[in-house]
């Protein structure tokens, strides 16, 4: 409770207003209970609950504020003399103030808080979902500290009794119901199975319905067929229960409408008051009750039936059989549509050749029949006509003879004349090295050659045999030197050893970089060695054989396939890329001159003439072969 002090209005003979007794508590329920019997209205229930909380706590005046069968209902009753009016709004207000907040509240009304008058007691009206749809407020003479509490509790607890009965079940109030069920049918398409579906309308018809159980079946075969019952997690076909259950909804199918099986002198003006044999025997088994079935219809033909059962003293009234036929009527089209989204794939294939069968076997022309033979003979024919089996393996253009071209000396690559792809001839000029330093070499052998032979002369003139032999020994270490220097100019020019293709990654970034003697600069492909490499799979090498017709389409150019002959299969397999290929060879297409070592494609291999039924099984077989041990 929130309490709270304010100065009461200025309201003349207060003085005079006695303090009402109220009555016990348990005659204030009993009083709200019986509000039902009395008035048939629910508004009318209303007002008269405000008397009988002002005769019941002794109250000044009560008002209520809330939404009842679709309307705002906004009353106030006093229960003490004239002069109340002022009071009005305070109520008004506190009672709305409850029902906007959803819990009770309380105020204090006097000089000071030390020295109050009168309390304002307010609570909420709400049902068992906990949302308040009003909120009603009582004004009393203050009954003392250690009393207030207890009144506002029992004030509390009479308005949990009063809901009920101021909205009483939706099941007498198609509207209501319509919101729930109605929303069901709109969430129809989120749900994963018909199950899930059955679910939602069976909880939903239980709760709304206020009913013990709920069922739901569906026509399987002009035969119910129980989805789902409420508060089981799986139905047991084979339960006696669910077997009369099931009868009682197959007698509701074959009847066409609602079958009751209850008191009769309870039910005074309805057809389906005659419950049927089978009704009867269901209800005995639950040992007495209320039992109802109603069938789902759409254009006039059953899809469904809703049971419900209730106890001996909550009967079924034809306003509710009405009600609930009415709000079924949506939820028997959805039916069919949830049913086929949530069917799994192998029963739609099986109704839908049930369904083909059944329109060929109709007793029609006999020119559909014909043709309908014709199309299977033809089925048959493209299914057993044999079709040429090829192998698709990847392809690699390879240079069985490749020649490396390696640095003579340590120097600077000075130039590289030719870039890969290219076509060389033998004795062509690739590149060539930077020999300034070896050219000032020379010059300077060059000149101690000439200084050794002029001192040899020298030697001979003055006979001096030792001098003389000296300097022969140097000129001829010179003249060998300088010999090895022009071979090394003579070699800093590169050139094609064959004819071929050269073959290198990265040849224009060669010029200006240092190079020691014997670094690979580049390589040339032998054209007369170049073929196609294939890498055919495990699963598939036993189905080749050399000679077979191979055609390679490379990725360059993908449009200009080219034929080849299969010349060679590896006996042993070879890992490539982590699983075993055997690798086989064939030489390049004739017409395809512009094929370069390195080039990718796809080649396919033929392996002979197979049935399409076999190229279409082929691989489900051998998994069957090698995971079943088919023998």
């Amino acid at each position: 409770m929130t309490p709270t002090s304010t100065a009461q209005p200025d309201l003349p003979g207060t003085e005079s207003w006695a303090d009402p007794q109220r009555k016990p508590q348990a005659e204030v329920v009993a009083a709200i209970r019986d509000l039902a019997r009395v008035h048939a209205s629910p508004i009318d229930r209303a007002r008269a609950m405000l008397g009988v909380l002002c005769s019941g706590f002794g109250a000044i005046a009560a008002s209520v504020s809330a939404t009842i069968a679709r309307e705002e209902v906004q009353e106030t009753s006093q229960g003490g003399p004239d002069g109340i009016d002022l009071w009005h709004g305070a109520l008004r207000s506190a009672a709305l103030d409850a029902r906007t907040r959803g819990h009770s509240i309380g105020r204090v009304f006097g000089p000071s808080p030390e020295e109050a008058g009168f309390v304002l007691l307010a609570a909420p009206l709400d049902m068992d979902d906990g949302e308040p749809f009003g909120g009603v407020s009582i004004l009393c003479r203050w009954p003392g500290r250690e009393n207030v509490a207890s009144l506002q509790i029992q004030l509390r607890a009479a308005l949990i009794v009063a809901a009920p009965v101021l909205r009483p079940k939706p099941a007498s109030s198609p509207t209501v119901s319509a919101d729930d069920l109605s929303r069901v049918l709109a969430r129809a398409g989120s749900y994963r199975t018909m199950t899930e579906f059955a679910y939602a309308i069976t909880n939903t018809a239980k709760q709304r319905f206020a009913c013990e159980h709920a069922a739901l079946s569906i026509t399987s075969r002009e035969k119910p067929r129980i989805l789902c019952i409420s508060g089981l997690d799986h139905v047991n076909a084979r339960s006696p229960g669910v077997h009369q259950m099931e009868q009682a909804m197959g007698e509701c199918l074959d009847a066409g409408h609602p079958i009751v099986e209850q008191e009769h002198d309870r039910w005074t003006e309805s057809t389906s008051a005659t419950g049927g044999l089978l009704h009867q025997r269901w209800r005995a088994s639950l040992g007495g009750g209320c039992v109802l079935s109603v069938p789902l219809m759409v254009d006039d033909r059953p899809v469904g039936v809703l049971s419900l059962t209730r106890g001996e003293a909550d009967p079924f009234d034809p306003e509710e059989v009405q009600s609930l036929q009415k709000l079924l009527t949506p939820i028997a089209a959805a039916l069919p549509i949830v049913q086929r989204c949530t069917m799994p794939l192998p029963e739609h294939a099986r109704r839908d050749a049930k369904r083909a069968w059944s329109w060929v076997m109709r007793p029609e022309s006999k020119s559909k029949k014909i043709a309908i033979a014709l199309a299977i003979i033809a089925t048959l024919w493209f299914v057993f006509k044999p079709t040429m089996y090829r192998v698709t393996t990847p392809a690699t253009i390879i240079a069985e003879r490749e020649v490396v071209v390696a640095s003579p000396l340590d120097a600077i690559v000075s130039d590289v004349l030719v870039r890969s792809g290219e076509r060389v001839t033998q004795g062509q000029v690739l590149a060539t090295m930077d020999t300034s330093v070896i050219r000032v070499r020379r010059d300077d052998l060059r000149s101690e050659l000439r200084r050794a032979e002029l001192e040899l002369k020298q030697a001979i003139a003055a006979g001096d045999p030792a001098a003389a032999a000296s300097a022969r020994a140097r000129r001829d270490l010179h003249a060998a030197s300088l010999s090895h220097v022009e071979h090394q100019i003579q070699m800093a020019s590169l050139v094609a050893p064959i004819d071929g293709i050269v073959i290198g990654p990265d040849l224009p970034s060669l010029a200006g970089r240092l190079v020691p003697v014997g670094h690979p600069l580049l390589s040339i492909a032998d054209e007369a060695s170049m073929s196609v490499e294939l890498e055919v799979p495990e699963r598939r090498v036993t189905d080749l054989h050399a000679g077979a017709t191979v055609r390679f389409a490379s990725n360059a150019r993908p449009e200009q396939a080219g034929l080849l002959t299969l010349q060679h299969i590896a006996p042993a397999a070879t890992a490539r890329q982590g699983k075993p290929v055997f690798v086989g060879y064939g030489p390049l297409p004739e017409d395809q001159p512009w094929l370069r070592p390195g080039m990718e494609g796809v080649a396919m291999i033929d392996a002979g003439r197979k049935p399409n039924w076999w190229l279409a099984t082929r691989r489900l077989i051998d998994a069957a072969y090698l995971n079943f041990w088919i023998e």
